[in-house]
């Protein structure tokens, strides 16, 4: 059998970085520029002890942070973990019992794991959130455990919803996160042509605008049901588009959080794989025909949204 790599999560690798690494180190650096050379002034002697203690934390961060984020390869013999600092290794024979996937408490946030004990009484748990393809490990060990990684169901036949298309979107900017991105996006060019300072100015624009997308189109997708497929779409991002088989879904949740604007789903794949999606373009009565279609074809929904909840991180 061919070997499977389970890759980091880079958008989330580099979120961490820039938090953890950019940031205390941009400190670090500035600090020591500004320190000028003279050790007879305790202003000078503080920042080059802060600018130092900065700089050499940013550099542990980067470190742990990598190391942290390791890579999994896993044969029928073996599975490995991966980082900077060691490589483990896990014969599978030696693996006693596979919960594919738990919902636990992790440093204050609910997360998604999946939980291997061994026969020697350790623990193995791996966190879904760390890495880009995941499911790949769960349908490796979810074959290993017999289970089935395949959707009986048999595509959808409805007569009446032959190459039908229904698309369920009300509108993203009369939405609060619309309202919000459209008005700092407004004051942000607002501020640009009264300054006249375009051409200097072009790279923290451009950051702002970068930043503002990628806060708020994160609430604004929308959903298209067709024949045989769910499609989700950005209004924004535009270009993106996700679909998922109508007969590989095998649930659908959806969720309202704390002080979230809109509303998620969460759609879980008969071959382990977990989306989520945020929408604050739908409103009540299309949320509810949304849920009636996915019905109607045959899959089960199951709507968490009267109570805020915590969000999950897969």
């Amino acid at each position: 059998m061919r070997s499977i790599y389970i890759k980091r999560n880079i958008k989330r690798l580099v979120i961490a970085l820039f938090f953890g690494v950019f940031l205390t180190a941009s400190l670090g650096i500035f600090l020591l520029i500004s320190f000028n050379g003279n050790l007879n002034n305790n202003i000078n002697i503080f920042r080059l002890i802060i600018g130092l203690s900065f700089t050499s934390l940013s550099i542990f961060l980067f470190l742990k942070i990598l190391n942290y984020f390791s890579k999994i390869k896993i044969d029928n013999t073996t599975l490995t973990i991966i980082s900077i600092y060691k490589t483990e290794l896990y014969p599978i024979n030696e693996f006693e019992k596979i919960n594919i996937s738990e919902i636990k408490e992790y440093y204050g946030f609910l997360t998604d794991r999946t939980s291997i004990k061994m026969k020697n009484g350790k623990i193995l748990n791996l966190y879904s959130f760390k890495y880009s393809n995941f499911f790949e490990l769960r349908k490796f060990l979810a074959i290993l455990k017999g289970d089935s990684i395949t959707s009986e169901k048999s595509k959808v036949t409805d007569a009446d919803n032959i190459l039908k298309i229904i698309k369920f979107n009300d509108s993203h900017v009369i939405s609060f996160s619309g309202i919000t991105f459209y008005i700092l996006i407004c004051a942000l060019l607002l501020g640009v042509f009264k300054n006249g300072n375009f051409k200097s100015d072009f790279f923290e624009i451009l950051l702002s605008l970068i930043v503002f997308v990628q806060i708020f189109s994160g609430q604004m997708n929308y959903f298209i049901i067709t024949q045989e497929s769910l499609i989700i779409k950005n209004s924004i991002k535009f270009w993106k588009k996700d679909i998922h088989k109508l007969n590989n879904i095998q649930l659908i949740e959806v969720n309202q959080y704390f002080k979230q604007p809109g509303k998620s789903i969460v759609v879980k794949t008969f071959d382990y794989q977990v989306k989520e999606y945020s929408s604050d373009n739908l409103w009540g009565k299309t949320w509810i025909e949304f849920k009636r279609n996915i019905v109607n074809k045959n899959i089960t929904i199951t709507d968490n949204s009267r109570i805020a909840d915590r969000q999950v991180i897969y």
